[in-house]
């Protein structure tokens, strides 16, 4: 599971630069900067506390998961907001955001009922 721990955190930091490089606005980018700030911090207490660094970090892999979603949004919604019209299907940014939206909402209700089977697995056998 290391390794993919691993690979989660470096996942999570490419899309943060492609949103950096793709979202115009002041306020996106403060929020990319805040959050690639804390994110090591939150893992490392994580890993020491809570999850351990050989077990999948779910906590933290859900955080970064709800982040994206709203880099998602802001994206959406710059497309939305913009004065100029621009034809989507010759934007590739917007079929990665699109895909990337899809799996995040679809892979969230997974590893919140991952963590809570975990907790729960023996006393659901009775």
């Amino acid at each position: 599971m290391k390794c993919f721990n691993v690979f989660c955190i470096k996942l999570i930091y490419f899309f943060s630069y492609f949103f950096y490089q793709v979202l115009k606005d002041s306020l996106s980018r403060k929020l990319i900067k805040i959050f690639v700030f804390f994110y090591p911090i939150i893992l490392i207490v994580s890993f020491l506390t809570i999850q351990k660094w050989y077990i999948f970090h779910t906590y933290t892999f859900i955080a970064g998961l709800l982040y994206l979603n709203i880099l998602c949004l802001l994206y959406f919604r710059q497309l939305y907001t913009a004065i100029e019209f621009k034809k989507l299907s010759t934007l590739p940014e917007f079929w990665i955001v699109t895909g990337l939206l899809v799996f995040t909402v679809g892979v969230l209700p997974y590893f919140i009922l991952l963590n809570y089977l975990k907790k729960n697995a023996f006393t659901l056998k009775n």
